[in-house]
C-alpha cells in the first residue's frame, strides 16, 4: 500500500509539472484502485465484526 501511495504521489508531482500527460491516467488509476482496496478491506472487517458480534450474542 505505501509503495501504492509513493507511486500515487510521484505521478501527481509530474501531472502538476505538466511533463508527462501519462501521469494523469496512471495517477487517477492508481488512485480509484486504492480507493477500491480501501473500500474492500473497510467491508472485509464491518463482516468480520459483525460475525463476531453475532456469535456472541448466540452465547448469550
Amino acid at each position: 500500500m505505501v509503495g501504492r501511495i509513493a507511486a500515487t504521489r510521484e505521478a501527481e508531482v509530474v501531472q502538476a509539472m505538466g511533463l508527462d500527460p501519462e501521469a494523469v491516467a496512471r495517477t487517477r488509476a492508481e488512485h480509484y484502485k486504492m480507493l477500491d482496496d480501501i473500500h474492500k478491506r473497510i467491508s472485509t472487517i464491518e463482516s468480520e465484526r459483525s460475525s463476531v458480534a453475532s456469535a456472541i450474542k448466540i452465547r448469550l
